[in-house]
């Protein structure tokens, strides 16, 4: 299958026919390299990584509160 107007999914990689909508080995659609979705692009990945840096605040804080409140450095 030499075809060059064949598409390649970006999903798993198999290459499809000119002609197919969606991908004969993971079924999903067959889009346009300029279509193809980003992970910078997706709302729900800038949301995630919001929710993951303010957990990293939260615990540096409650860690670093902890510390001054130890016995240890009294």
């Amino acid at each position: 299958m030499n075809d060059p107007r064949a598409q390649t999914c970006f999903a798993c990689g198999e290459v499809n026919s000119a002609d197919s909508r969606f991908c004969k080995f993971c079924g999903r659609p067959l889009v346009r390299p300029e279509q193809r979705p980003t992970v910078a692009q997706d709302p729900r990945n800038r949301i995630l990584l919001w929710l993951v840096l303010i957990l990293i605040v939260v615990l540096a804080v409650f860690f670093v509160i902890g510390l001054l409140t130890s016995k240890v450095f009294r």
